[in-house]
């Protein structure tokens, strides 16, 4: 178990001037797991254009979780091509824009819900809140789908759950999660003033704080806005990323980081293990990171 230090730069949600700060410990272990989450593309060409090129370009990632509102009033259906996307997990939930043919053309997606699937000790269960079972038959149907090894659950819904306030929900997501980590993914909300991404790590149900990612990837001037969420040590951490506009191209020497992926070299700086790299991270920016904890590519 090693200590990775990460450093952001202006490209962060707190737009700081250019260099690099906040260098955070974080305990680097086998059962990692990075989701990419995004929602609600309404089919809009260069959405979809910029998610199909951040699934690629993040190839490191594990799961990409796509929670509603894919289809428009002209595109009824999500491409084949997105099948080709290299995350090991594939998952989807219907919105309520979306139709029983919106998923047919991609065959290597679980997206009929209710689903239960496993990543190594996270859980993640997909629910369609518009079910006329509900929320309680859905997972009764599911069976028992915990196991002793599960840490964490990942809760993907279009509409938002809101325990807090449903009583009814709050003692089943109780009995199903316990005092396991949750994530709920959710879309659907996208007023005006939204921005197209909302992260929230205070949740509460029952006494038992929950994270909640909130994305709108469509939305004007932010077109391919998606979470980036890592699981790490029983905890989430979330970045906001955004679809490149064209494919990346690769020119020069460039590294592998767990987290931020493959990266262009930029500057090295002393020798060894010890040495510090500077690399640009398509859709995370610059980072100056220790060379122990990344991986040189020929």
């Amino acid at each position: 178990m090693h200590s990775l230090f990460l450093t952001q730069n202006s490209h962060g949600p707190n737009g700081s001037p250019f260099g690099y700060f906040n260098c955070t410990p974080i305990k680097l272990r086998s059962s990692m797991v990075r989701i990419l989450h995004m929602s609600d593309p309404h089919a809009q060409a260069e959405t979809m254009k910029r998610l199909h090129n951040l699934a690629m370009t993040l190839s490191h990632c594990d799961v990409v979780a796509l929670t509603g509102d894919c289809t428009s009033e002209t595109c009824c259906q999500l491409p084949e091509q997105w099948d080709e996307w290299p995350q090991k997990l594939k998952l989807s939930v219907p919105g309520n824009h979306d139709l029983p043919h919106t998923f047919d053309q991609l065959r290597k997606w679980d997206s009929r819900a209710p689903w239960a699937r496993r990543l190594r000790d996270l859980l993640f269960i997909g629910l369609d809140l518009r079910s006329p079972i509900g929320v309680q038959g859905q997972i009764r149907s599911l069976g028992d789908v915990s196991t002793p090894d599960t840490q964490g659950v990942v809760l993907l819904s279009h509409f938002r759950p809101t325990p807090a306030e449903d009583g009814q929900l709050s003692s089943i997501l109780h009995d199903l999660i316990g005092s396991r980590k949750l994530l709920i993914l959710h879309g659907h909300e996208h007023p005006p003033e939204f921005r197209g991404a909302e992260w929230d790590s205070t949740g509460q149900s029952r006494d038992e704080l929950y994270c909640r990612s909130k994305v709108c990837s469509s939305k004007t001037a932010r077109r391919g806005l998606c979470h980036f969420v890592v699981w790490c040590n029983r905890s989430f951490r979330c970045w906001e990323v955004q679809g490149p506009k064209h494919p990346i191209r690769w020119s020069g020497p460039t590294v592998k980081h767990p987290i931020f992926g493959r990266g262009l070299v930029l500057h090295r700086e002393g020798e060894g293990d010890k040495a510090k790299l500077t690399a640009d991270f398509p859709v995370f920016g610059r980072k100056q990171l220790l060379a122990d904890y990344i991986v040189a590519e020929p």
